[in-house]
């Protein structure tokens, strides 16, 4: 029977990520949510992260990696993968965990140090990066050499994260992962977005700020505004809620690359008036961008869990969300969201929503009792226990695995072939 937590010595723990502060996404919250979750419990919690810029100020627990801008979606930098530097930092600091949250440069970093350190190596997988192919090499990546680097790749970790059943199904059938895989998803500290902490002044006055009227009714989307995001499934059905409508306007909240596109779309389409594009918004502020709107519309397909949408919930939205296995235990169809796989799925959901505010004050109810179950603490207790199930099974390793990986991969691509 595991030992009891209590009795368990504080870990020093230290998380590898390819993106981090100052940007804004869903891999940084959920990094920054279980840096916050573990430090609660006692441990000391170390982030290697790619260098942002001469101007960034970071506190004394982040290491950052020599990186050079990337070219090909200019607001990211790609860290460097050489490991001596941050193997350096890694002995300074003791590390007694090594976690991983991207499959780039930092990842690799995070492999060299568990196994020259011979450490425990624990993955999560944040991203469906067979959705984000069109940003490698204009999208000429190979999808067939794609997943044989991931299958190659995560056999090096004792154990796997996911952060949903949708991905743990990916890597189970899809890449043919045999490795530990726990199903954990991210918690957050739910209490930053209690509704009650907002006055009715307090939204008044954000959305006069934003060019919205106390009586609109507004749907709101947020995080980066990319192609895979499909925002312009909502553009295209603009005008024909409107007709019924004509108090709705829908929220854009974020930057990318794909949001000019979008402003000319709202312009042909004669909703420029109905769309509100708000730019970079801080997260300290997004908490009220929630509190501000009456419903979230999740777009995208190509997310491992979605933490917009239990950051809605627990503001008390309902949800309008395309159909996907990422979600089954977020929103719940019937209960407190509305599913539609296709534009004119989209159309009918919202329209039954709006149209009934008997169901919009239900699924606001259950929005945030559904939400309770995505807590910090939790999260932090879960992720602990893995942590020490990680040291107590740990392999020895071999501090020269980079071959066995390039082996491996080779002898991936060459059987497709044999």
């Amino acid at each position: 029977m595991p030992e009891d937590s209590s009795t368990r010595r504080p870990l020093r723990i230290g998380l590898f990520t390819d993106t981090y502060d100052p940007q804004i996404n869903g891999i940084i919250t959920s990094i920054n949510s279980l840096r916050d979750a573990l430090r609660r419990r006692g441990h000391e919690v170390y982030v290697f992260a790619p260098r942002a810029g001469h101007s960034t100020v970071d506190e004394p627990s982040v290491f950052r990696q020599r990186s050079v801008r990337y070219a090909f979606q200019p607001e990211y930098q790609v860290a460097s993968p050489l490991s001596r530097s941050a193997l350096r930092q890694a002995r300074e600091w003791k590390l007694d965990i090594v976690h991983a949250h991207s499959e780039m440069s930092m990842g690799v970093v995070a492999s060299r140090i568990a196994k020259r350190l011979n450490l425990p190596h624990v993955f999560t997988f944040h991203v469906m990066l067979e959705d984000f192919r069109q940003y490698f090499l204009w999208g000429l990546f190979p999808l067939g050499m794609a997943r044989d680097y991931l299958a190659a790749l995560y056999e090096d970790p004792d154990f796997i994260i996911a952060p949903s059943e949708k991905v743990q199904v990916y890597l189970r059938h899809t890449l043919g992962i045999d490795n530990d895989i726990e199903v954990i998803p991210t918690g957050l500290d739910l209490g930053l977005f209690d509704a009650s902490a907002f006055s009715k002044e307090d939204r008044a006055r954000w959305r006069a700020g934003n060019g919205l009227g106390v009586d609109d009714v507004v749907m709101v989307s947020v995080g980066r505004i990319s192609e895979e995001k499909n925002l312009d499934v909502a553009l295209w059905s603009m005008p024909e809620l409107l007709k019924r409508h004509p108090r709705l306007r829908y929220l854009i909240v974020g930057d990318g690359p794909s949001r000019p596109g979008l402003v000319a779309l709202a312009r042909q389409l004669g909703i420029e008036r109905e769309v509100v594009f708000t730019g970079f918004v801080p997260w300290e502020k997004i908490p009220g961008v929630y509190r501000s709107s009456d419903l979230l519309v999740f777009l995208s397909c190509s997310e491992s869990q979605g933490l917009v949408t239990i950051e809605a919930m627990a503001s008390g939205l309902p949800v309008i969300e395309k159909s996907d296995g990422a979600r089954p235990s977020l929103a719940e169809p019937g209960g407190n969201s509305m599913a539609f796989d296709d534009e004119e799925g989209f159309r009918e959901a919202v329209e039954r929503l709006l149209s009934d505010k008997t169901l919009m004050k239900d699924c606001s109810r259950r929005s945030v009792e559904i939400s309770s179950r995505f807590s910090l603490a939790e999260f932090g207790e879960r992720v602990e226990g893995l942590y020490y199930r990680a040291l107590e099974s740990h392999r020895e390793r071999d501090p020269y695995g980079a071959w066995q990986f390039i082996a491996r991969y080779a002898s991936n691509r060459l059987d497709r072939f044999l």
